[in-house]
């Protein structure tokens, strides 16, 4: 379709853009025009200001939210100003809050708004100064209070030197001092209208406690003294009066408690203080108690035969308890009773010794005072084995002679140890996690009791029975390097570990362990010890071997592993076969020449005799070997006659004699030898100890 075009529309026109316009106005008109436009700037000017005075108090706003209260990772100035105001130095708590007042500013940079840091700064000015003045006040407050706090206590203080003190110049002093403190100008202007209040309380609990504390005997006229006594009030008299009352109900029943138990610590052997005993009697008499008089002198009278009774040995004890019989019996009619209370009270000593001693007599004597005795602390050992190895050590030496006392006094069995003690050692080595601690507890034990380790050990089998033959196996080591030891150590921490499995199987080690079980026929529980260091021994080795990836039992290697428990040391120790059984070898002999030793105590009688011999009242009595006869008649027997006899071990290089059959066998009779000298205690076996003769062989 066609456009139209107009004429008008396309003419071109000769006018140029540079012509200026001729038409004309008015002065009126243009300054109308100009205050109009003057008049538009000023009203955008204003609707800008106006649009930045908003957004700056809109940005204040928000600001002023989080300075005030803070955020999670923040606190705000009302938890600072909380802070400051709680404390007691004015001029500390206005120097924490303007720091936190500066941390504000140097913190807030960004605004919005063109006047919004300007309102900012003038907000947080006029902020700190309302803030710091309720601070100062506060703060002042507080100081003021904490320092009558502080007055208050020292009062208390006070208060008690005067009431409590048993030296008259300490209450005399304590007396003055408060004086001087109550009148004082300082104290006045502290406490200002409570000053009086202060000073009548004050006044008031010295008279009353010191009332209230007299001795029993002289709360009568405590009493009557306080109803004149113009400090306490009427109500303080009536407390004290009832307390009075109520007390000596209470005491009488508090001091019958306590007598019953210095009673039952005299039965004990242990003796309660003479002066507290004394004060109980006295009490008693104060409240006419006659009941708790007699009581009294009856423990007293009872703490002083006890007192004899703890440094007399048990023969004198017996023959003390016969004398009373003796005098008892002499005059029966007119016996007093305190004759027979005297009986009763040794015979029941008598008898507590007798268990006490059974139990424990490291604890029977020191309870008794009968020896000074320092318990030893295996946790602080164990602590740090090495640094207290020496200090240690010398505690166990000192115990060692403690114990022979203890054991030549009584006329009972050495115990070097206490149970507590004894139980201590177990559990420091149940936590022990290191071969070198455990090697150490080993190893202080050896050293510090020196001949009397076997003994500990023995003790310490019914605790523990790895540590008591770790120990065994250390002291017929006799400090040599013993590869069974550590060995077994390291087993027992590879057993202790929940994460390796490594345990021996019964059925897996039956076969092997038979045929050493014959060793110790008559003495399962030792050989079960030595099974159980096996275990320990084999689980180490064979933690190392190439079967331990495929969990197969190794036969072989678990019969090292008994070898070396029962004391197989290279060419040394372990077990030998003397007349087609197995028998133990002690370490200091080479196992293929147990047989030899026999034949050269065959060959020589006097190396016999000496080896089966002992001591008695510090003669030797040489081993006289005997038998008895169907008809119970002793007769005197060869043990070498008829062929090699059996040895049945009982201890380290330590053989009885079986003269029929070996002990092991069904039904067996194995008739053993006794000795003639009749002794030895026990069963008086005839008993051959290699060891007696060592230094015979060792040099032939």
């Amino acid at each position: 379709m066609a456009i139209k075009l107009y004429k008008s529309q396309i003419a071109p026109t000769e006018e140029t853009s540079n012509k200026y316009d001729t038409r004309q106005i008015s002065l009126n008109e243009a300054g109308s025009i100009g205050k109009a436009m003057k008049g538009f700037l000023k009203s955008g000017e204003n609707l800008y200001i106006k649009h930045q005075q908003i957004k700056s108090e809109n940005d204040l706003f928000e600001k002023k939210k989080s300075v005030m209260n803070g955020s999670e990772n923040k606190q705000g100035l009302s938890a600072h100003k909380l802070i400051a105001s709680q404390m007691n130095d004015p001029d500390q708590g206005l120097e924490y809050y303007k720091n936190e007042v500066q941390k504000v500013k140097d913190t807030t940079k960004t605004f919005n708004g063109l006047f919004a840091k300007k309102y900012f700064n003038n907000w947080l000015k006029k902020q700190e100064l309302e803030d710091g003045n309720e601070i100062r006040l506060s703060t002042t407050k507080n100081l003021i209070e904490n320092n009558r706090a502080e007055n208050l206590t020292y009062i208390e203080t006070l208060k008690k030197k005067i009431i409590y003190a048993q030296n008259p110049d300490t209450q005399f002093a304590a007396e003055e001092e408060l004086k001087t403190l109550l009148n004082s100008k300082k104290f006045s202007d502290l406490f200002g209208e409570k000053t009086d209040d202060v000073k009548k309380s004050t006044k008031r609990d010295i008279a009353y406690y010191g009332y209230k504390n007299v001795p029993i005997d002289q709360r009568a006229g405590a009493l009557e003294a306080a109803k004149k006594d113009d400090r306490l009030s009427t109500e303080d008299v009536e407390k004290l009066a009832s307390h009075f009352k109520t007390s000596s109900q209470t005491s009488t029943k508090l001091i019958n408690s306590e007598l019953t138990k210095m009673d039952n610590m005299a039965s004990d052997g242990i003796l309660p203080d003479i002066a507290t005993l004394d004060g109980y009697i006295k009490t008693g008499e104060a409240l006419n108690k006659p009941e708790i008089v007699i009581k009294g002198k009856k423990i007293k009278a009872k703490v002083a035969l006890v007192q004899s009774l703890n440094v007399m040995t048990p023969t004198q004890i017996e023959d003390f308890i016969t004398e009373t019989r003796s005098k008892i019996a002499a005059n029966k009619e007119g016996t007093s009773t305190a004759l027979y209370d005297q009986l009763k009270t040794i015979e029941d000593y008598k008898a507590k010794l007798n268990s006490d001693l059974k139990k424990d007599p490291i604890l029977a004597a020191s309870k008794r005072g009968t020896f000074d005795i320092e318990t030893i602390d295996f946790n602080e050992f164990a602590s740090d084995p090495k640094g207290n190895f020496e200090t240690f050590k010398a505690a166990m030496v000192k115990r060692k002679s403690q114990a022979e006392s203890i054991g030549a006094i009584y006329g009972v069995e050495a115990k070097f140890l206490s149970e507590t003690e004894a139980t201590q050692i177990t559990a420091a080595l149940s936590k022990m996690e290191n071969a070198t601690q455990i090697q150490f507890m080993s190893q202080i034990l050896v050293e510090g009791f020196g001949d009397k380790a076997p003994e500990v050990f023995a003790q310490l089998q019914e605790k523990d029975q790895f540590l008591a033959h770790i120990g065994g196996l250390s002291i017929i080591s006799e400090g040599m390097p013993n590869k069974a030891i550590d060995l077994a150590i390291e087993g027992y921490l590879l057993n202790k570990n929940d994460n390796i499995d490594i345990k021996v199987k019964d059925t897996d080690k039956r076969l092997t362990i038979a045929k050493y079980k014959n060793i110790f026929p008559e003495n399962i529980e030792t050989f079960n010890n030595i099974v159980g260091t096996a275990d320990n021994i084999y689980a180490a080795m064979y933690f190392n071997s190439p079967k331990y990836k495929t969990g197969t039992f190794d036969k072989k290697l678990y019969d090292k592993a008994m070898n070396m428990s029962l004391g197989s040391n290279g060419a040394y120790g372990g077990v030998a076969e003397y007349n087609n059984n197995a028998v133990h070898v002690p370490m200091w002999l080479k196992n293929d020449e147990f047989n030899d030793f026999v034949d050269w105590l065959k060959e020589n009688p006097a190396m016999l005799a000496t080896a089966s011999g002992t001591m008695v009242d510090g003669k030797f009595l040489p081993g006289d070997a005997v038998g008895k006869s169907s008809d119970g008649k002793i007769r005197n027997i060869q043990i070498f006659e008829g062929g090699d006899p059996y040895l049945v071990s009982v201890g380290y290089g330590k053989f009885k004699v079986a003269m029929q059959d070996h002990p092991s066998k069904a039904n067996a009779e194995p008739r053993y030898a006794i000795d003639g000298n009749f002794a030895k205690e026990g069963n008086n076996f005839f008993i051959i100890d290699f060891n007696k003769v060592r230094s015979n062989w060792e040099s032939r």
